[in-house]
């Protein structure tokens, strides 16, 4: 009886040591950054843990896979997108910024709190964009809403109230379908800029 005591203490031992062999052997794992495939060998046991033996510097906004307090035991890969910074500028005030690993500018907005009318114009570094198709990735953006200005327009027999985000009254005309010629009459010239209600 004496005997298997000490054999089975003996097993639970060996069975010890190699779990805290297991345990703190080094374990090599795929690191996947923004597309960017590395490869990371740690003694670590969680995905944070590995990160920081690293030295890799991560945001609470960055995207894990698995989560960053998931256990390293049977993950061979870890996948991460990194939060970028969006500025988003509007006629409101100070420009609001947010980290975020959406690709969508709606997104953007609805994170932001920031809601875009029907009629807004949405420029992304400059560019007009449609604001639910996804962005490339880049290190930064810049994101301008431009709400639209309410227009009232009267012609002959006709009274049209319109909202546009043109730069200018011709523009907002030609969106509008109303081709205007060199006989027409117009209270305000063509290239009267759009910055508030116009008449």
């Amino acid at each position: 009886m004496q005997h298997r005591r000490i054999y089975l203490a003996a097993a639970l031992a060996l069975l010890a040591l190699l779990a805290a062999g297991l345990l703190l052997s080094p374990r090599t794992i795929t690191l996947t950054i923004d597309g960017q495939r590395q490869t990371l060998t740690t003694r670590a046991w969680t995905v944070a843990g590995a990160l920081q033996s690293a030295g890799l510097a991560v945001s609470a906004a960055d995207r894990f896979e698995p989560a960053a307090g998931a256990l390293l035991l049977g993950q061979p890969e870890i996948h991460i997108e990194r939060a970028r910074p969006v500025h988003i500028f509007t006629d409101s005030g100070e420009p609001v910024e947010i980290l975020t690993t959406e690709r969508q500018p709606i997104e953007w907005l609805a994170q932001a709190g920031v809601e875009l009318g029907e009629s807004d114009a949405l420029y992304l570094n400059g560019q007009e964009i449609d604001p639910e198709r996804e962005q490339p990735l880049l290190p930064a953006y810049a994101l301008q809403v431009d709400p639209a200005v309410p227009l009232q327009i009267v012609t002959a027999g006709e009274d049209l109230a319109v909202y546009s985000s043109a730069a200018t009254l011709g523009e907002a005309l030609w969106e509008a379908g109303i081709e205007v010629t060199s006989t027409d009459r117009l209270s305000l010239p063509p290239s009267t800029p759009l910055t508030g209600e116009v008449a």
